[in-house]
């Protein structure tokens, strides 16, 4: 059984790498387009429109100013009833003076190749479940997902998916984290340092 698998997974592997090939035209031309507009947080129009057309033009649903925010957006297609519904996040904010540095672009076409290799496989082996694609704009600093998130964003999903661009070929351990501030007030016990200092406390202490 185990070879089975195996070769049913190389056949599988074999079919996602065609996929990808066959779409490698578009995504260059997705992530070049992006990459030549950067455009700032909360005002990512040109990539939010650009990815939201692309998919439409493939025939997923698509909504747009999605979950709270106006360049946010969410396309989806389902191959029937049931099934598991995994998600693709598609990042494509850029940073105030550099643009692009940190890839935005990639890891937008990078969530669209693999939703298009997903796709392909569901349709292809007759798996029932559920894609989307969803734009998170307003990453480097803005919160954009934490914003979405509060409005429902990922409900219902099984499994949320991002890849990120790294300057060697490696591939690192990166522990991710959830983000909250807590405002907290500590109060001390003034004291004389010198005649009293028992009766002192240090607020600081309680950090």
């Amino acid at each position: 059984m185990s070879e089975n698998l195996a070769l049913q997974s190389a056949d599988i592997v074999a079919e996602v790498n065609a996929a990808i090939d066959n779409a490698s035209e578009e995504l260059r031309r997705l992530s070049l387009e992006i990459f030549n507009n950067p455009e700032m947080i909360f005002h990512e129009v040109k990539a939010c429109k650009l990815l939201s057309d692309w998919c439409e033009s493939r025939g997923w649903s698509v909504k747009r100013g999605a979950y709270g925010l106006e360049t946010a957006f969410e396309a989806r297609f389902s191959t029937g009833p049931g099934g598991r519904t995994v998600c693709f996040n598609a990042e494509y904010d850029a940073l105030p003076g550099l643009g692009h540095a940190c890839g935005h672009n990639l890891i937008a076409a990078s969530s669209v190749a693999s939703a298009i290799a997903v796709e392909t496989i569901m349709k292809r082996h007759a798996i029932n479940g559920t894609v989307i694609l969803m734009g998170t704009p307003a990453e480097e600093t803005g919160g954009g997902k934490w914003i979405m998130a509060n409005h429902g964003a990922w409900k219902g999903v099984d499994a949320c998916v991002m890849t990120h661009g790294m300057p060697t070929f490696s591939t690192p351990l990166c522990l991710t984290k959830a983000s909250w501030k807590v405002r907290a007030k500590f109060h001390g016990l003034a004291a004389h340092a010198a005649t009293a200092p028992w009766k002192g406390r240090n607020a600081c202490d309680a950090i």
